[in-house]
């Protein structure tokens, strides 16, 4: 590893090399992580591949030949799509040194052969593989409908045991109801500290949307109407900057602009304590 690394060489020598090894090998391209909270520059080497044997597998069995003839940065949007549902442009630059317009190219080339569709605009598009889409796939409930047969089997059961849960669904919703509201009363006491000042530092901010996130996952619209302030200032000043810093999450890590895009607090973030 040290040798890896270039200990006793030509200074900036060892990372180029490490990057060479990695990509030879299909393995996760390792990250620098600036962590302004430690002072520390932080080369994280995952020894991940990016091309799974069973998803190569999987893939060559949907596809056949198609998938033999892709080259190396088709195969792995089209694997990328295939394990995380979906890909983008940016997360295939994550993942490749090519360059971003070569990287444009090639995921327009696979939509007009039909080995993978697309949606949204511009730098919002993300890209899937036909009849997977991840959105609806994970927000629709897809699963097949009973036979007719079973539909009469069941129906008995069925109506003597809806009283008994009707009654269970009414106890259970008088139960989330106060639980939503006393979470409601929580957030906008700690938001208060936000939206009863005009002007507020920074640091402050930060926390107090920290604190908020750690409580419930929020969007941008719920973050706004808490603390009184603009979705925009929220999302280019606050949001979007902790979440490049990992002080937040997205809940669709893969699709940033997700209409239903919320945002939780990180393990590694720290609230404000309750009083």
């Amino acid at each position: 590893m040290f040798q890896m690394v270039g200990l006793g060489e030509q200074a900036g020598s060892g990372v180029p090399k490490i990057y060479r090894s990695w990509n030879s090998q299909h393995w996760k391209l390792p990250k620098l992580e600036e962590r302004s909270e430690s002072n520390q520059t932080v080369l994280a080497m995952e020894m991940a591949s990016l091309i799974p044997t069973d998803a190569v597998e999987a893939l060559r069995l949907e596809m056949g030949e198609e998938f033999d003839k892709l080259d190396k940065v088709e195969r792995l949007a089209v694997v990328t799509a295939w394990t995380e549902r979906c890909v983008t442009h940016r997360r295939l630059m994550e993942l490749t040194e090519d360059h971003p317009h070569d990287l444009t190219l090639k995921l327009h080339a696979l939509v007009g052969r039909g080995v993978l569709d697309s949606e949204g605009p511009g730098r919002s598009t993300f890209y899937f593989l036909p009849g997977r889409h991840p959105i609806k796939d994970t927000e629709l409930d897809i699963s097949a409908p009973p036979e007719r047969g079973a539909l009469n089997s069941v129906h008995n059961t069925n109506s003597v045991h809806k009283t008994a849960k009707s009654v269970h669904n009414t106890n259970t919703t008088r139960v989330d109801i106060e639980r939503n509201n006393q979470q409601e009363l929580q957030l906008n006491s700690i938001a208060a500290l936000i939206s009863t000042q005009k002007r507020t530092d920074p640091k402050m901010m930060r926390k107090i949307i920290v604190t908020l996130c750690h409580i419930k996952e929020l969007s941008i619209h719920e973050l706004g109407r808490l603390l009184k302030r603009s979705e925009e200032t929220l999302r280019t000043h606050y949001v979007s900057p902790m979440c490049i810093e990992g002080l937040l999450e997205r809940k669709y890590h893969n699709i940033i602009n997700h209409p239903n895009q919320k945002y939780r607090a990180a393990k590694k973030s720290p609230a404000i304590p309750a009083e």
